[in-house]
């Protein structure tokens, strides 16, 4: 028959076991039990052992002090604060953006959202190479606005970008003057020939003027000498007047 103060004593340490208390090893039952002792005998003797010192439970340790905890707090803080490498190369322009709008965001986040960036950078590189005359003008105004959000947002070296930029935009601004200049110069060939039409519609006026006065002129003609031809006649009248008897 099973001893009924041992299985009392099995119990109690199934309790503690689940209580989280220490575990007697192996089959060791307590000795207050091997000596025919009680329950109540079991308990007081626990009580009085020293309590062990390695083990599982050994390596619970006490909470540390709140100064330790601020101390560790701050450590961490302080690491977090360094600031992370994040060099990289893109179109043989050495980069460390310090992405510091993307630390919100989970890890596996950052890293898409930093490919995205990167992705933008090497984007607006093909566009700034890729530009024509006929749509610089169209096109230079988004280039600098991604330019200062990849510069100020996320920290990437655009100073290459912006100089090819600038130099672009120097050399369409003389093809702009030199544009308005022709066109300027052709303003004035058109006012010119413009000129030149009135003028030569004036002449043409005149001229129809001229013929109309030479055909005047030619009439006078005729009149005086067909008035020069009766001149003979009346001198002839006066003489046969001045012959004539009184």
């Amino acid at each position: 028959m099973v001893d009924q103060k041992w299985l009392q004593a099995k119990v109690k340490q199934t309790a503690e076991v689940v209580e989280g208390k220490p575990v007697l090893q192996g089959s060791q039952e307590p000795q207050a039990l091997k000596d025919g002792g009680s329950v109540d005998e079991v308990e007081t003797q626990e009580a009085t052992e020293p309590k062990p010192t390695s083990g599982r439970c050994a390596s619970v340790q006490a909470p540390k002090n709140k100064t330790e905890e601020d101390k560790t707090f701050k450590t961490a803080m302080d690491n977090s604060a360094q600031p992370v490498d994040h060099s990289r190369e893109l179109l043989g322009i050495p980069q460390n953006p310090h992405f510091e709008p993307l630390n919100v965001f989970t890890e596996k986040a950052r890293r898409n959202l930093m490919a995205g960036w990167d992705k933008t950078f090497v984007e607006v590189a093909e566009q700034i190479q890729s530009l024509t005359a006929d749509g610089f003008f169209d096109s230079v105004g988004g280039l600098r606005k991604s330019l200062a959000e990849l510069e100020s947002l996320m920290g990437y070296d655009v100073s290459r970008l912006w100089k090819r930029l600038d130099e672009l935009e120097n050399i369409m601004e003389k093809n702009k003057e030199c544009l308005q200049g022709v066109s300027d110069l052709k303003n004035r060939v058109d006012d010119e020939e413009e000129e030149i039409k009135r003028l030569e519609a004036e002449i043409s006026a005149l001229r129809a003027k001229q013929v109309e006065e030479q055909a005047c002129i030619d009439e006078l003609m005729k009149k005086a000498k067909e008035k020069e031809e009766d001149l003979p006649i009346i001198l002839e009248s006066f003489q046969a007047m001045v012959l004539a008897p009184l």
